[in-house]
């Protein structure tokens, strides 16, 4: 397998937003586009349910994408402006703001005691998610692990993880396009290790030809400055209505 190329990064981005916004977004839409579609129907593998509202906001346009379900009440939208849009979806619908990203270079290649989970290191995974997830069920933990294997990064101190990436389930476009799940214990943050275990996993999934996705509530700034530390560019903004 090739290593993937920065413009095949760029393209793959535009194919995955373009399949929640069942839009092209390669065709550089200006001005403001109401989609309505029964693709939001669907209960999206990696949510577990549907996203019946998909709101994308790049530059001068939007794509409101929706389902049948609620034409009506987004009828009334139509004659409003980009502003009175995003406005619409953050403050009376109270969506979160999302950050998307586009892949663009690798800015870190030093990973310092990062490495690639195999399966002998199950039971150091076990053991961390049962710290972050005390009470619950792990019935499903191995399974899931097994099927990932070959994303799980992971940085130790101690003999215990104390950050750990993993490559979560992707609504479109799996095994082209995969985000990095990233989780540090908190008495472990700002130290580095989230940005060498997740500067490791892009590596993988690079090498591998495989196509880097990043994003993540615009609140959340720590995880925005980490996107751009490891190569990532701003590309747009969404508001997601899932039920």
């Amino acid at each position: 397998m090739m290593k993937i190329t920065k413009a095949e990064c760029y393209d793959l981005t535009l194919d995955y937003y373009s399949h929640f916004c069942d839009f092209d977004l390669k065709t550089k839409p200006e001005g403001i586009h109401f989609v309505c579609t029964k693709k939001r129907e669907e209960v999206l593998k990696g949510y577990g349910n549907k996203v019946a509202i998909y709101a994308l906001f790049k530059d001068n346009s939007a794509i409101i994408s929706y389902s049948p379900e609620y034409e009506k009440k987004l009828e009334g939208l139509k004659d409003k402006n980009l502003e009175a849009l995003r406005n619409y979806f953050k403050h009376q619908m109270n969506l979160w703001e999302r950050s998307l990203f586009v892949f663009e270079e690798e800015k870190i290649n030093a990973y310092g005691e990062a490495f690639l989970m195999t399966l002998d290191d199950y039971p150091l995974y076990k053991y961390f998610f049962k710290e972050l997830n005390p009470d619950c069920d792990d019935s499903w933990l191995y399974d899931y692990y097994c099927s990932k294997l070959g994303y799980f990064c992971a940085y130790q101190k101690d003999k215990k993880i104390i950050s750990l990436s993993d490559g979560p389930d992707m609504p479109y476009l799996d095994g082209r396009v995969q985000h990095t799940g990233i989780w540090t214990k908190q008495a472990y943050r700002h130290h580095g290790y989230a940005t060498k275990t997740c500067a490791l996993a892009t590596n993988i999934l690079l090498e591998k030809g495989i196509c880097p996705q990043w994003e993540c509530a615009s609140a959340n700034k720590a995880a925005v400055s980490l996107a751009k530390k490891l190569g990532y560019k701003p590309y747009a903004k969404a508001f997601m209505y899932e039920i």
